[in-house]
């Protein structure tokens, strides 16, 4: 992935992803113009994403491809080596 994301990108960007998500808990932890119940759905939602930034780590793993892959079908064999 070196040639596509240089080194350190990944990081950086996952650290701000990650201020930007807490920036945004903050700011509907001290809303003043949403009903309770509607910051505490949003707090909820902001927790459930699942921030993707550049490549999934399981993708340097090729046991992790192949364990991902297994039972498709066809008469061939999907190698990510």
């Amino acid at each position: 992935m070196n040639g596509y994301v240089p080194g350190g990108t990944k990081d950086k960007s996952e650290d701000l992803v990650d201020d930007l998500l807490d920036a945004m808990g903050e700011l509907l932890e001290e809303n003043t113009w949403m009903t309770q119940t509607t910051i505490e759905l949003a707090l909820d939602k902001l927790r459930m994403m699942i921030p993707l930034v550049a490549y999934d780590e399981s993708i340097l793993n090729n046991d992790g491809i192949d364990d991902f892959h297994e039972g498709v079908r066809g008469n061939y064999k999907i190698t990510f080596s």
